[in-house]
């Protein structure tokens, strides 16, 4: 797993090393940074498969350098492993001067832009390579069938799971968006799609909800899960087992989208107790909600506070450098102080409408 981040010329950071552990979160005003430490994370995992780190429409290296450091200076993005193995990947426009990371991992990452209802999504017809979800979650239906005979820990399942295999394992967790849901799924090889009804209805006539969250929850349950009972038929599934293992990195942006308070605080949790089984989740996050799920799980010993670590990120203005704030969780869900601006607008309302 990742224990520590250090980013030197990127953007908003001139130099700075941030603290990972198996679930970590981060927070702060628009345009305070979030995104770009997202964003140093996927050009890591790009140069690792041997591409261009460069993620198209986010700029070149002139735009990705930050304005705080030197045009010659190159930019670096530096992770060090629990093993305390060290692996980096560093930008320059000189070629000779450029290093790409060795360390691969099994990646997967949702976007905010994940996609809203559709009639119907694609199929990447990735028959001998690991399950992928895709960035924008248009391919949660193959993962679904890929891993669908693998079977969910008794720790990860729902109280509404009607079975221990994914699909049902996916259907109990959807109950808390909508309770009692039938959700069914088809592939459709001969066209290239796979569709998907929720109580008989198609995706848009029920809502953003479950489209948005169904994509995060079979991410997170797909990569817990273990073999099926009968192990694997194909061949990438003992690789996928082993190269998974204590291997994972999952990150997801606003995972909170289009869902209800309760929907929210049940994300948060079933996040944590993820994190808890050996996949590393790394998380952007506006909601208070799904923080407070986090620190229930806490609290309720589904994940150990050791585990968790909070980074609230902040500017001056636009042109400035980010700061982070790292408040300490305790065992009971207990954070040791709040930054200004840290999920207290609530508060700051209250006090306001209390005034006579």
């Amino acid at each position: 797993m990742i224990k520590l981040l250090s980013l030197k010329g990127f953007k908003s950071f001139s130099e700075i090393d941030i603290p990972f552990k198996p679930l970590t979160l981060f927070s702060g005003l628009n345009n305070s940074g979030k995104s770009s430490i997202i964003q140093s994370l996927r050009m890591y995992v790009k140069a690792c498969d041997k591409k261009s780190p460069f993620i198209e429409g986010y700029g070149s290296l002139r735009e990705l350098r930050s304005k705080l450091s030197h045009p010659s200076e190159p930019v670096t993005i530096k992770l060090e492993y629990s093993s305390d193995d060290v692996d980096q990947l560093i930008l320059h426009e000189d070629e000779d001067k450029q290093s790409y990371p060795e360390k691969s991992l099994v990646f997967s990452f949702l976007s905010a832009d994940r996609l809203g209802p559709q009639t119907y999504l694609p199929l990447s017809n990735n028959y001998t390579h690991f399950p992928k979800i895709g960035d924008r979650g248009e391919f949660v239906y193959e993962f679904i069938d890929k891993l669908e005979r693998s079977i969910v820990p008794d720790t990860m399942q729902h109280e509404n799971s009607q079975g221990d295999i994914l699909p049902l394992a996916i259907k109990g967790w959807l109950s808390e968006i909508s309770p009692n849901v039938d959700f069914l799924y088809q592939l459709n090889s001969k066209v290239d799609i796979a569709q998907a009804t929720f109580d008989e209805f198609r995706p848009k006539n029920v809502g953003f909800g479950l489209s948005h969250a169904l994509p995060i929850i079979s991410t997170i349950l797909g990569h817990v899960a273990t073999k099926p009972i009968h192990d694997w038929d194909e061949d990438w599934g003992k690789e996928w087992d082993e190269r998974r293992l204590n291997n994972t990195l999952i990150v997801i942006e606003n995972p909170e989208t289009h869902l209800h308070p309760r929907g929210q605080t049940a994300m948060g949790v079933l996040l944590a107790m993820a994190a808890s089984h050996g996949v590393q989740i790394v998380l952007e996050t506006h909601s208070d909600h799904l923080m407070d799920g986090i620190r229930l799980a806490c609290k309720e010993k589904l994940i150990s506070n050791d585990d968790v670590i909070f980074h609230y990120l902040s500017k001056e203005n636009s042109e400035s450098e980010t700061k982070i704030q790292t408040p300490s969780i305790d065992e009971n869900g207990k954070l040791s102080f709040w930054p200004n601006g840290f999920f207290d607008q609530s508060m700051k309302i209250r006090a306001k409408l209390a005034r006579k």
